[in-house]
């Protein structure tokens, strides 16, 4: 059924989300959706599936993700968050939450997520888009196993868990970007690496989110000294080890 449907992803487009319409296999190609936990993606594609029914769009803006460190406001801080995965390391998968488009669909999914397992946060954190298991605490604190989950009663038949795919080739993005950064990308990803960049090394990046010249030599500054790859690109393991090093920074008390 999945194909004959096309959903939103990312946060792009107007109403937000709406920008991007992907089949159900085209979404399992991004880490985002695919580094879900495999019980939380049949649920979520049976949800979605539903709406798609009904005529309501309903898809995925982020799922799994990397953590920002230090977070930005309304953010959980790294390990504390159930959109990463078990454990928090910026790889591994089993993530347990969804932030869901395009937002004119989140009514209906108030009024239909619980028959397939989901809670949303439209009382607890005024966060109407973030959906996740009915069954686990609302609040994750550096667990770092995943909570057991059961494989819901739906609706309709959702078949049954399949473990989580193979890592596909191409580019991985997440939230709706890029997760590897490099010249010439822009928007949230690339202003959160600059942010790291300056928080390290001072360096003194416009953090405006369009990484051009500039910001790939500070970068390129940045793992050198972090000894990674110098390469001008902020894949995963640069952001682990940047993340690392501001850790590094805040427990000595050393901003200079």
């Amino acid at each position: 059924m999945s194909e004959e449907y096309t959903f939103p992803y990312g946060y792009s487009g107007n109403p937000q989300g709406m920008g991007t319409l992907l089949t159900w296999n085209q979404m399992m190609t991004k880490s985002t959706v695919y580094k879900l936990h495999p019980e939380v993606q049949r649920r979520f594609k049976a949800l979605i599936e539903k709406a798609a029914s009904q005529g309501v769009y309903l898809g995925c803006g982020t799922g799994w993700r990397v953590q920002p460190n230090p977070p930005p406001p309304g953010f959980a801080k790294p390990g504390n968050s159930y959109h990463e995965g078990f454990p928090a390391d910026g790889t591994s998968g089993n993530a347990l939450a969804i932030d869901t488009v395009c937002d004119v669909s989140w009514n209906w999914m108030e009024a239909n997520c619980a028959a397939y397992g989901f809670r949303t946060f439209r009382y607890v954190n005024n966060e109407p888009w973030h959906i996740q298991p009915s069954e686990i605490p609302t609040s994750r604190n550096y667990a770092i196993t995943v909570p057991p989950l059961k494989t819901w009663d739906l609706p309709d038949d959702g078949g049954t868990p399949t473990p989580i795919p193979p890592q596909p080739t191409g580019v991985i993005t997440v939230e709706g970007y890029r997760l590897e950064v490099v010249e010439g990308s822009s928007g949230k990803m690339a202003k959160m690496c600059q942010q790291q960049i300056n928080l390290i090394a001072g360096q003194g990046l416009e953090e405006d989110g369009q990484f051009g010249p500039k910001s790939i030599a500070a970068l390129k500054n940045v793992q050198t000294v972090l000894g990674v790859p110098v390469d001008g690109q902020c894949g995963p393991k640069t952001w682990q080890a940047m993340e690392n090093g501001i850790k590094v920074q805040a427990e000595a008390g050393d901003w200079s």
